[in-house]
């Protein structure tokens, strides 16, 4: 009987020793899937924090976006306002009925812009100031000079006759001069060749003026 209540005993030890183990295994079993869900916990948190932050970046971008378009289709409005035909109309409208003087009513147009008319202008005064100016060198040409008639042809050709005549007695007067010239130079050269000498024979030979004159009514050649 003793051995029987031994071993119940030893068996009821062993349960309980068992069912320790059991509870034991059960707990850290809680505490591995408590851990889990705590770092499972986490990670979405994390997760919902980036995507949070995503979301507000796209729509950071989608604002900046939505600006630029704002600021594109103002400008393209502008654009469209400034060539479109109501502003043409407009600033016909304006140009027509602003108060010009009696010259700017015939060109209203280019009545605010006149810096094609001052060209003109310009190009005006030159011209007249050079035809004034070549006028004036005509007449100084000119001075003096008797236009012949059909009636005086004759005498004209005796004119050019004598002035013919006088050009080539001027001519054979100074040719002879420069003869007499080069004879005295030579002569003095073969006898010294001083340049004192010759500047001297130069001189000696230089004719005067009376003697010019008097070469010119003899004609002599």
């Amino acid at each position: 009987m003793a051995n029987k209540k031994q071993k119940k005993e030893e068996s009821i030890v062993e349960q309980e020793k068992e069912e320790r183990v059991v509870d034991s295994e059960t707990e850290e079993e809680k505490m591995d899937t408590a851990s889990e869900t705590g770092s499972s916990d986490e990670e979405d948190l994390e997760m919902d924090e980036a995507d949070i932050e995503d979301s507000s970046d796209e729509e950071e971008e989608e604002e900046e976006e939505d600006e630029f378009d704002e600021v594109e289709l103002k400008k393209a409005s502008k654009k469209t306002k400034k060539y479109s035909a109501e502003a043409f109309s407009d600033a016909m409208t304006k140009i027509l009925a602003s108060s010009l003087t009696g010259a700017d009513k015939k060109q209203p147009i280019l009545a605010r812009s006149k810096g094609v008319e001052r060209k003109i202008e310009d190009e005006k005064l030159d011209y007249k100031a050079q035809k004034i100016l070549s006028a004036q060198k005509k007449a100084a040409k000119e001075k003096g000079r008797v236009i012949p008639d059909y009636t005086s042809f004759e005498y004209e050709k005796r004119l050019r006759k004598v002035a013919t005549r006088g050009v080539v007695k001027l001519f054979n007067a100074i040719r002879t001069q420069q003869k007499v010239t080069e004879v005295a130079v030579q002569s003095v050269t073969n006898k010294s060749k001083t340049l004192s000498a010759v500047e001297k024979a130069k001189d000696v030979a230089t004719m005067s003026k009376s003697s010019f004159l008097d070469l010119l009514k003899t004609g002599k050649k």
